[in-house]
């Protein structure tokens, strides 16, 4: 999910094909002038090369033979791969997944919006890694915390939440909203 972790309280989860996820991307038009993209950081803090494929995940549709676009990192450097979904795959909205090949490089990425003109505006989203997957037995909690809300979108907050598939079944995910004090809400 993007934007606060989830903590799971199953013991079998990590079963996906992918070493890491990043949820949320994005290659759209925002609203007026604005558009929304994801740029992906990487660092490879190892001595030798890095080489690992990114796979788009594509919203509602079986994802199991991606398309897949395979990237080196040099030794003790670090790569700005720029609006990643415009460049590496010329697609929207989707999610992304990482296969090491070679090392273990840091991956995280910025999901933003350009704001037409007016500076741009967005948020981290940590590249989680596959032990962090929530898969398991049709009974599986995971919880977000520090989610907020405001009616009013001149004041407060908004909470965009966001999930991929990490694993190799189909899964149907229930949210259910509590307040502060445990009260359920919807």
């Amino acid at each position: 999910a993007a934007g606060n972790s989830a903590y799971s309280n199953d013991a079998s989860a990590g079963t996906s094909d992918y070493d890491r996820f990043v949820p949320a991307a994005a290659h759209t038009a925002g609203v007026g002038t604005s558009t929304w993209v994801t740029d992906v950081d990487g660092y490879n803090m190892s001595p030798a090369e890095a080489v690992f494929q990114v796979a788009l995940l594509l919203k509602d549709q079986d994802n199991s033979s991606p398309a897949l676009s395979t990237q080196t990192l040099p030794a003790g450097q670090s790569a700005l791969y720029a609006d990643a979904l415009g460049t590496l795959f010329h697609a929207s909205n989707a999610a992304l997944a990482f296969r090491f090949q070679a090392g273990r490089p840091v991956l995280n990425a910025r999901f933003y919006n350009t704001g037409g003109g007016a500076g741009t505006y967005g948020m981290y989203i940590e590249a989680v890694d596959d032990s962090r997957a929530l898969c398991g037995d049709g009974n599986t909690l995971g919880v977000f915390h520090q989610v907020r809300y405001s009616p009013d979108p001149s004041t407060g907050f908004r909470t965009n939440v966001g999930f991929v598939n990490a694993c190799a079944f189909n899964v149907q995910v229930i949210i259910r909203l509590y307040d502060d004090r445990g009260r359920f809400l919807g």
